[in-house]
């Protein structure tokens, strides 16, 4: 059985952690629009990367494995597993492809924080709030 993995590309030039917003308050809504059935399997994580067209870098889109759990797999509960001392979770992928513009539009906010690989995740990045700098749009 495979394990979900840190999120890695072919260099790791950048790494970091993104936190999500979604009009609804989940992803529900993006991923019955690709498909899933939310009423039978409870969303556990997503995994979003670059879906590119060769032939039509045009048609550029996005993959999204959705990882799901049975909602009956817990004796019917929809509680969190995690809150009842589980540290592991089965689940099964479910893989769609999505438009920009159709992703985006399920999101409310997003934020990513991302570091240069050189500098480890665990190193703590401080700053002077009264040297920042405003370079705006050019």
């Amino acid at each position: 059985m495979a394990v979900l993995e840190e999120p890695s590309t072919q260099y790791n030039d950048m790494t970091g952690k993104v936190a999500l917003d979604f009009h609804t308050g989940n992803a529900s809504e993006l991923a019955e629009a690709c498909g899933v059935d939310t009423e039978k399997d409870e969303l556990v994580a997503i995994e979003v990367s670059p879906a590119v067209d060769a032939l039509d870098p045009i048609k550029m889109g996005l993959n999204i494995v959705f990882y799901v759990k049975d909602r009956t797999s817990h004796n019917g509960q929809n509680s969190n597993p995690f809150q009842q001392g589980v540290t592991e979770i089965a689940t099964r992928r479910i893989q769609a492809s999505v438009k920009y513009q159709d992703f985006f539009r399920h999101l409310k906010r997003f934020s990513m924080q991302m570091r240069f690989g050189s500098f480890p995740d665990n190193m703590t990045i401080e700053y002077d709030e009264k040297r920042t700098e405003y370079l705006g749009w050019k």
